[in-house]
């Protein structure tokens, strides 16, 4: 989806797509952090690149492996729940 072709430059409409997908995981991580919504021994930029990497990883499975979600079609909470297995307080 957004991270197969490395070759657009900074000023394509795919590099837009992907600094506002960072840009939404930061925010989402940095709120629910300050709200004590997500581990706090972990510091708050290191949570949110492994959120960003763990997106982008389910994201390349589902379409090397031409998933209607990742999982599988029927599972398609299956983000959610690693990455709240990976950001959740203990």
């Amino acid at each position: 989806m957004f991270h197969h072709d490395t070759s657009t430059g900074p000023e394509s409409t795919l590099a837009a797509l992907r600094l506002a997908t960072a840009t939404w995981i930061t925010d989402v991580v940095e709120h629910c952090a300050t709200l004590g919504l997500v581990r706090n021994d972990l510091p708050v930029k290191l949570a949110t690149e492994l959120a960003l990497q763990v997106v982008t990883t389910i994201d390349r499975f589902a379409v090397d492996n031409a998933l209607h979600s990742p999982g599988g079609i029927g599972q398609p909470t299956l983000a959610i729940s690693l990455l709240r297995g990976l950001l959740d307080p203990p």
